[in-house]
């Protein structure tokens, strides 16, 4: 299945996703703009940074990504993007958030399927305000079936701030 996304009219490809991530991962180098990547695979799949746990039940689970973003950083944007379908899993509710199970950067959308994409829609604007402190990111997810079924699936979460150093 491809990726089917518009933006005003105009289709967004592949290569044009994978066109700006890389873009963005190059500036990420600079003093500024930071890109953090974090992978989160099914079950316990090893090659992903964090992994969900198997579990005969469909609750939600929480998996705190840790203080990603620094003190008075500016949030541009929150992403989300399936690399790998949630196998057996029939749907997969997802959100981002600042505390557990919260959504204050992306309520809950279906994530099931490869190349999906959630993310932030700030409409222009900075995606939250900045803060004296470092945020913590979590993210929640809910599948259509029992974790201990899920045989397949990775996700990779990409936050983009701006570092304001003083």
């Amino acid at each position: 299945m491809g990726l089917s996304l518009s933006v005003k009219g105009k289709r967004i490809t592949q290569s044009m996703i994978n066109e700006l991530i890389d873009y963005l991962e190059e500036l990420s180098r600079s003093d500024v703009i930071k890109v953090v990547r974090k992978t989160i695979g099914y079950p316990g799949r090893g090659d992903c940074d964090y992994s969900f746990v198997s579990v005969n039940n469909s609750n939600e689970q929480v998996i705190n990504l840790g203080y990603i973003i620094p003190a008075r950083a500016r949030v541009v944007d929150i992403c989300v993007i399936t690399n790998e379908q949630w196998t057996s899993a029939v749907s997969f509710g997802t959100e981002v958030g600042s505390a557990s199970s919260g959504a204050q950067y992306i309520v809950s959308s279906d994530i099931y399927t490869t190349n999906t994409i959630s993310a932030i829609a700030a409409g222009g604007a900075f995606a939250t305000q900045p803060l004296a402190i470092a945020s913590e990111v979590y993210i929640s997810s809910t599948p259509g079936a029992n974790w201990d079924v899920i045989t397949g699936g990775k996700m990779t979460v990409y936050i983009t701030y701006l570092d304001v150093v003083i």
